[in-house]
């Protein structure tokens, strides 16, 4: 069983707030934004200085938070593919 589905069987199961956040688009982007986090060698301080955001407010995104954009957090997406591609590109380099 994925996180989602965790949480929503045994967390919120009677949690009427938490249900309507895991039943946003924002919280299955939030999801998103941590599994690429897990793919970089960095932590979540690091991780918000190289998108150059505020740490908090990658807190926010990875908490689901409503009150951003779909836009804002696919745009911190696509900069986390970015992030994991120059650093995938500075290991192969490194190996030659």
């Amino acid at each position: 069983m994925d996180l989602k589905g965790i949480l929503k069987s045994s967390i919120a199961k009677n949690d009427k707030y938490l249900q309507n956040k895991m039943n946003s688009p924002q919280f299955d982007l939030s999801m998103k934004i941590i599994e690429l986090e897990n793919n970089t060698p960095f932590d979540q301080e690091n991780i918000a200085k190289k998108l150059d955001i505020p740490f908090d407010y990658l807190l926010d995104l990875e908490a689901g938070n409503t009150d951003i954009s779909i836009n804002d957090y696919n745009i911190i997406i696509e900069k986390l593919k970015l992030l994991i591609t120059e650093n995938n590109d500075i290991k192969e380099l490194k190996q030659k």
